[in-house]
């Protein structure tokens, strides 16, 4: 469904983990931002959605300087051999670093999280990162 909000929105970022769907990006009006949400519940196997659209224009230096703290980050997880860094996916927006995965445990996530808050340019940081016992990770008896 990224092409059909592409269409709809502009370029915005859709992460999927485990039926967990992150929507990010800039979009023009609260109505755009409802209207993803919507199309993202459409979507086959979605068990949650986090609408994390900002409302607005972004500056032009935004998506260098977005890419570049993404980088960043991805980097330093990398290097770090206490983070399992396949777990987790990283999306940056006007300087907000949204996180989705799945911790191996509080230790780890806390290790990320300073990683993400040590970053230059970095103005929040938004964690959507389930531990890997959370109940949100098994599928509900209706499914």
């Amino acid at each position: 469904f990224q092409a059909h909000i592409d269409d709809l929105f502009g370029p915005t970022n859709i992460d999927v983990v485990e039926g967990r769907v992150l929507l990010s990006g800039m979009v023009r009006t609260q109505e755009l931002a409802d209207r993803g949400n919507g199309i993202a519940w459409q979507a086959s196997g979605v068990r949650k959605v986090y609408n994390e659209y900002q409302i607005g224009a972004g500056s032009m230096v935004d998506p260098l300087r977005d890419r570049w703290i993404t980088t960043q980050l991805h980097g330093r997880l990398l290097g770090d051999e206490n983070v399992y860094d396949v777990n987790y996916t990283i999306t940056t927006v006007a300087g907000t670093i949204y996180l989705m995965g799945i911790a191996r445990g509080q230790a780890e996530l806390d290790l990320v999280t300073a990683h993400a808050s040590d970053i230059a340019y970095v103005r929040r940081l938004v964690s959507h990162v389930v531990m890997i016992d959370d109940p949100i990770r098994l599928p509900s008896a209706d499914e």
